[in-house]
């Protein structure tokens, strides 16, 4: 091959060597720096992708480890604030056991159980009030006061439900006293509301009865004497005297056809039966006590007194019962007397056992949450190794590659310096 001075080829495969050398320099000195294999999707398509998907499984499975952690907090709040009340019904129970002894006087009784009804009151406090964040825990309308759905995964199906809700009502019917109406009364009270809404209603219709009867009684004796004066005196009988009777036998079936129509719920789901053309008239029984709340019978129109004394007797066993269940809940619990300290010892172990089984329930379900996060850990740990063997660069190989490119980068340049310098020695033959 001849000597010639437009022959470039060997200076251009020197400079596209340097190039190439320059390039793996380059990427080599990149991945040492950042510690990344892949810096752009086109260093590895693929492994860029499956990297991505990597990533979005991590950042999922990192924010279901927080939320467990909340949820477990909420939990522990909760059954922290359990355990304490446990202390209190304990307490409450020594109290009650100690006052039901026959030893006690008048002060050593008052003094316990000055202590027994401040327990009490603590032991309400403590339900009503106790909060997690922005909100209460147990009371109605709180945080446990219907099912709680715990997202413990990237996954929208990833999620743990509990039900807490019927134990904690539970607790606050128990400590409180109070317990809703169910589905006959389409649930718009409380069973002492609608005692007391019946109390009133039908004290006003005993007074309707009363009244009707003197007027009954008065226009009686109006017409006794009319008959007399007519008997005697043969004149007509006054009109007036008629008229009165109408009134008065007019309010007597007024105010029995409103008592016999008057229509009261105080059963969870039994009705109240009313029945003002056969004369009857029955309201339904408390399932917690089964005593019946009231039964009037009024059969015929020629029996007012008897109707009367039924009225009053049941209005006043009305009483007794609004009394006996609004002294249900723990707080409304006395040490007065024997009798109510054994009460009380019943009702609080019953309420010691309630509690403790949402107790349970609690510890369950902080429990479950523990056993999700670790499993969740070991899955996102494992994720985190396969992104890692995809992204990140082999430090070593990266080193290695940097050296060798280094070289290749000054044998090329003295490569294309040496095809620069034949060029000038063919020059020197002119």
């Amino acid at each position: 091959m001849g000597l010639s001075i437009n022959d470039q080829s060997q200076a251009f495969i020197a400079a596209k060597a340097l190039n190439k050398s320059q390039n793996m320099y380059n990427k080599s000195t990149s991945q040492l720096s950042t510690g990344l294999r892949i810096l752009s999707a086109k260093d590895d398509a693929a492994g860029s992708q499956i990297a991505a998907g990597l990533n979005a499984a991590i950042t999922g499975q990192n924010v279901a480890l927080r939320n467990n952690s909340q949820s477990s907090a909420m939990l522990e709040a909760a059954n922290g604030a359990l355990a304490g009340s446990d202390g209190i019904l304990n307490r409450m129970k020594e109290l009650a056991t100690q006052a039901a002894n026959a030893t006690n006087g008048a002060e050593d009784r008052a003094a316990l159980n000055a202590e027994f009804k401040s327990l009490g009151e603590e032991l309400q406090s403590t339900l009503e009030k106790t909060t997690f964040g922005d909100g209460t825990l147990f009371a109605a309308g709180g945080k446990l006061d219907g099912k709680l759905t715990f997202q413990t995964g990237a996954s929208a199906t990833d999620v743990i439900e509990i039900d807490l809700s019927k134990g904690v009502k539970g607790l606050m019917d128990t400590v409180a006293g109070t317990a809703t109406v169910g589905n006959a009364a389409a649930n718009t009270g409380t069973i002492e509301k609608a005692v007391g809404e019946a109390e009133a209603a039908i004290a006003t219709k005993v007074g309707d009865v009363k009244n009707a009867e003197t007027a009954v009684k008065t226009a009686q004796q109006a017409f006794d004497s009319a008959f007399i004066n007519a008997k005697n005196n043969a004149p007509t009988l006054d009109k007036a005297v008629f008229g009165q009777m109408d009134h008065a036998s007019e309010s007597w079936n007024q105010a029995k056809a409103d008592l016999l129509g008057k229509a009261f719920y105080a059963d969870q789901g039994a009705a109240t039966t009313a029945n003002a053309a056969a004369g009857t008239y029955v309201l339904g029984t408390d399932k917690m006590s089964n005593d019946a709340v009231v039964e009037v019978a009024v059969k015929g129109v020629d029996a007012p007194k008897k109707d009367l004394a039924d009225a009053e007797s049941k209005l006043q066993n009305i009483k007794d019962h609004d009394s006996r269940y609004r002294s249900a809940g723990i707080v409304s619990l006395n040490l007065d007397d024997t009798k109510s300290a054994q009460e009380a010892i019943t009702t609080l172990t019953k309420a010691i056992g309630s509690y403790s089984s949402v107790t349970a329930s609690l510890a369950a379900g902080i429990n479950r949450l523990g056993y999700s996060s670790d499993n969740l850990t070991n899955m996102r740990d494992g994720n985190m190794a396969a992104k890692d063997s995809i992204m990140n660069a082999d430090a070593v190989a990266a080193s290695t590659a940097q050296n060798t490119a280094m070289l290749l980068m000054n044998s090329g340049i003295k490569a294309l310096s040496k095809n620069t310098q034949m060029g000038q020695m063919v020059a020197q033959l002119f």
